[in-house]
């Protein structure tokens, strides 16, 4: 009996095995990352500066999947370019005895999903290949008829958060009280910048803008923000008079303040637009790219909202 105890005794103190965790994008990173030691590895496959939509697998891709313990995805168009390997491993596993969990966030208990939002302005100068992107990127969008963006929510993040966090507790039980205690910080700091964006959005929050992606449903939602709409401005092709004309006057009506557009996008053809009138061209990164943490993501976000929004000095 002394000997299984100090054997039991033992094993609780043996370090946990290190884990190697894959996620599709860079925010799911910024989730889990707090939770991973120094011997755990992970993997984002959504590389910096690369688009979701027409995600293709390469096999240093397939291979990080083979690797994972654990695989977390968002569970929805975003990233349904996941949904065939993840199937496969599963079967894999399942006959071989193997270990593998998955997370798909979109399916967690309380999780709040919007439907898509239909604030298209219409095109300004696209070409026929941009037609056939926007087609399949709104093709995508209508997998469920359901706005995939739920990470920019941080209610849905703290759900998240509790899911990632029971499942590293099944993977590595000897990390268990570890594990709880990461959680809860962050579950609090998730809390309190929730709480300071919502202060720090206020005096700007009535100002009319202007988004080329409309990807930010959940966060306008939460800090009651005023989006007016979606254009579409095409990079190579120079918009034509009327076009011009007729983008500027929608700007004018509503008071536009500020246009959004993503880093990876030129602002070349929208500053030909917008000259002359009191509009500023602002930057959102939803992904958070060049971010690890998912406090961050939210706060630049946050702030760029601010900067671009507030009015500008006489």
């Amino acid at each position: 009996m002394r000997y299984f105890s100090l054997l039991f005794g033992l094993c609780l103190s043996l370090p946990a095995a290190a884990l190697q965790v894959t996620v599709t994008i860079p925010p799911l990173a910024g989730m889990v990352q707090p939770f991973l030691t120094e011997q755990d590895e992970l993997v984002v496959l959504l590389e910096p500066g690369t688009s979701p939509h027409g995600f293709q697998f390469r096999p240093s891709h397939l291979m990080a999947l083979q690797k994972a313990d654990l695989v977390m995805t968002l569970g929805n168009s975003v990233d349904a370019w996941i949904e065939k390997p993840v199937k496969q491993r599963l079967f894999e596993t399942k006959t071989s005895g193997q270990s593998f969990s998955v997370i798909r966030m979109q399916k967690q208990p309380g999780l709040v999903v919007l439907p898509r939002s239909k604030q298209d302005l219409g095109g300004i100068g696209k070409s026929s290949a941009e037609d056939h992107r926007h087609d399949e990127h709104q093709h995508e969008h209508e997998y469920e008829n359901l706005d995939p963006h739920i990470w920019l929510s941080i209610v849905n993040a703290r759900l998240m958060l509790s899911a990632v966090a029971a499942q590293l507790t099944q993977l590595q039980p000897n990390r268990s009280t570890e594990i709880s205690a990461i959680a809860q910080q962050l579950q609090a700091d998730y809390e309190q910048l929730d709480q300071k964006i919502a202060n720090w959005l206020d005096p700007v929050k009535a100002s009319p803008y202007l988004v080329l992606h409309d990807g930010y449903q959940y966060f306008e939602h939460a800090y009651g923000l005023r989006h007016e709409g979606v254009v579409q401005v095409s990079e190579e092709l120079k918009p034509s008079i009327k076009q011009v004309l007729a983008l500027r006057k929608v700007i004018k009506d509503l008071g536009v303040r500020c246009v959004f557009k993503e880093p990876q996008f030129s602002d070349k053809q929208l500053r030909y637009i917008i000259q002359g009138l009191p509009v500023k061209v602002g930057k959102l990164d939803p992904l958070g790219q060049d971010v690890m943490d998912y406090r961050q993501l939210m706060k630049r976000l946050a702030m760029s909202m601010v900067r671009c929004l507030q009015p500008s000095s006489p």
